[in-house]
């Protein structure tokens, strides 16, 4: 199997895979939910392929199935792509293989069939859920587990803090309640779902946590029940408390089950002298699905006074351990040479051959990139890689700064005086990195000017993000820079240079902005992100009349200074302007001198086109020339 094809495959897997609410790694439990786009559909294996791995033969999907998210062992999602089979030769086929018997026939296949052989029956096959299942269903792969010597440590700093900071940000809170929702096909950020990553490595869609201080209480499926049994000892030895289960049926609505969690907080409250407990939830996060929804309003109900407990969640989440900084290093590292080794070169092929290609194509060449890392020269775990966000590439005069921007389906403009702005944001065990760079094509002396002043305020916002300091001195430092070397330029700025950054791309509570007072601690991580939006140029061509700028950088809290994680996607001048035409601009051009602002002079990128410039028409014509003599 060619390698392109075998890494497709298994990308596609992986995206049916959580499409379904599953996870290669761990059954009913995922990293992140994307969105399933129409062009990752993975259809049906084919019949020889299908009886090749002893499998039934192919289906399609019932129009019941298509986009539906459900929990491995809680329905039957899978059965959409892999069905279990109700034929007669198919169910003896079935009978006649026992999971000990495919995996001995499996393993006198060539290589890439066992891969797909241990994709298919080990990802997509319900009954792998559990270190139980995943032996009697012939897997010798690492079963989901979770780590309980960081389980034991993150609780303890959970607790610590909680009760270090229970009135400034935990909202006096004495009990702790966080509902994590099903599944989604959207790529989003939740905090419950955070807490689950952080705390124990993996998410669980519809369970609910409550946290008091003598004991914490899971209500959850048979399947999760089982993976979270271990933690009983380990939560009793590292803060005392002790842990119960609370297993709901498929078909019970969990009403019985809240009302023994609630009976439990009122019983513990009381003995601690307390007759209305403080229940401390995330107030922006809307309830979905019939157990959140039944959950959140029997909360409403009871006896109890809520607070929102978001701010201690994001001060507990801001500060990184080293595993987690070394996951947000790795994703760095991928981001960075995604736009390095991948972007870069593309753009530059892509304007030097004068092709034509969509913003829309360049996002979709540009994620699989990232999800194959190889492309990009970078040797990483694919299975633990993820995008943030679909990449984003602009250009044309259409620009939008925001994290939410897409790209669209124009094409790539790169005539004179065009501006392309390219963001890529990569994951690694579900930690964020991000990195954003604006090509210059041609620059004239405003678009020179902007940039220039851009490069210099992102560095002076950097240098500000020091341990001690306030996280608007780094925005003010700023928006110096620019009231200083272009006054004018002022209402272009954007009102933030970023955000923290983590499990969550986007750390509530730590915007870089002018009015945030919160204290730059060692060991957070920022998106530091800045630009200029809706530059005017004095033309009457649409494509470049108007133009934005941004640079954006993963920035890590150190002792001494600021480390940029994403160093090696250059942002120097002479890295980012190109021009078509330079032989003959330094014949009309004089040497240039240093600014005396301290920004090196502005210097173009090597030039693009041939060093003859001839036309493509006329390399054309030599080709089929040369192609005539040779035959």
């Amino acid at each position: 199997m060619p390698r392109g094809l075998h890494v497709g495959v298994i990308q596609g897997c992986r995206r049916v895979a959580r499409s379904s609410g599953l996870d290669e790694d761990t059954g009913p439990f995922y990293r992140s939910p994307l969105s399933l786009r129409a062009h990752f559909f993975v259809p049906p294996l084919p019949a020889s392929l299908a009886k090749s791995l002893l499998l039934p033969p192919p289906r399609p999907p019932s129009s019941a199935c298509i986009g539906k998210s459900t929990v491995a062992g809680d329905d039957g999602a899978a059965d959409a792509i892999f069905p279990s089979s109700s034929s007669s030769s198919s169910s003896a086929a079935a009978a006649a293989t026992s999971p000990g018997e495919r995996k001995a026939v499996a393993a006198c296949l060539p290589v890439d069939l066992q891969i797909a052989h241990l994709v298919i029956e080990n990802v997509l096959d319900l009954t792998w859920a559990t270190p139980a299942a995943c032996v009697t269903s012939g897997w010798s792969g690492p079963a989901y587990k979770i780590q309980l010597d960081n389980f034991a440590k993150r609780l303890k700093t959970l607790y610590t803090h909680w009760n270090d900071h229970r009135n400034d940000l935990w909202g006096s809170s004495d009990v702790l309640a966080i509902a994590a929702p099903p599944n989604s096909e959207d790529l989003r950020y939740l905090k419950s779902s955070a807490l689950n990553m952080w705390l124990m490595g993996y998410e669980f869609p519809e369970t609910i946590m409550v946290f008091m201080k003598k004991q914490i209480h899971f209500l959850c499926s048979q399947k999760k029940a089982d993976v979270l049994r271990p933690v009983e000892k380990t939560a009793k030895e590292a803060v005392g408390a002790e842990v119960v289960i609370h297993v709901k049926a498929r078909s019970d609505d969990g009403t019985a089950l809240m009302e023994a969690i609630f009976s439990a907080i009122h019983s513990l409250s009381k003995a601690d002298g307390q007759q209305v407990p403080v229940v401390g939830y995330i107030a922006r996060e809307v309830p979905e699905g019939k157990l959140l929804e039944a959950w959140a309003e029997k909360l409403k109900t009871a006896d109890f006074q809520l607070s929102d407990v978001t701010n201690g969640l994001s001060e507990l989440f801001a500060v990184k351990d080293d595993a987690e900084l070394l996951n947000v290093k790795k994703a760095a590292h991928l981001t960075a040479n995604v736009l390095k080794n991948y972007v870069v070169p593309k753009l530059e092929n892509v304007i030097d051959e004068e092709k034509k290609v969509t913003h829309s194509s360049l996002m979709d060449e540009t994620e699989k990139a990232i999800l194959d890392p190889s492309r990009a020269k970078v040797k990483l775990k694919v299975d633990s890689i993820d995008i943030c966000y679909p990449p984003i590439f602009q250009s044309g005069g259409e620009f939008d700064l925001r994290p939410s921007a897409a790209s669209n389906d124009e094409l790539l403009y790169y005539d004179s005086a065009s501006v392309i702005i390219c963001a890529v944001g990569s994951r690694y065990n579900s930690y964020c990195s991000n990195c954003a760079r604006t090509f210059l094509i041609d620059a004239n002396p405003l678009q020179s000017k902007a940039y220039e002043v851009l490069l210099k305020a992102h560095e002076a916002a950097i240098s500000m993000l020091k341990s001690g300091n306030k996280l608007n001195a780094a925005y003010q430092a700023a928006f110096s820079v620019v009231e200083k070397d272009a006054p004018e330029l002022l209402p272009n700025l954007t009102k933030s240079a970023g955000t923290g950054m983590g499990l969550e791309f986007r750390e509530s509570g730590l915007n870089i902005n002018a009015k945030n007072e919160r204290i730059v601690k060692e060991n957070m991580v920022f998106n530091v992100s800045l630009g200029f939006q809706n530059l005017q140029n004095q033309t009457s061509n649409p494509k470049n009349q108007n133009f934005s700028m941004l640079l954006a950088d993963t920035v890590i809290v150190g002792k001494e200074k600021s480390d940029v994680a994403t160093h090696m996607s250059s942002k120097a001048v002479k890295d980012v302007a190109y021009s078509f035409n330079e032989d003959e601009e330094e014949e009309e051009r004089p040497k240039a001198k240093p600014e005396a602002n301290g920004v090196d002079a502005f210097t173009s990128k090597t030039t693009l086109r041939s060093d003859n410039q001839e036309s493509k028409e006329e390399l054309r014509r030599q080709h089929q020339a040369e192609l005539a003599r040779q035959k």
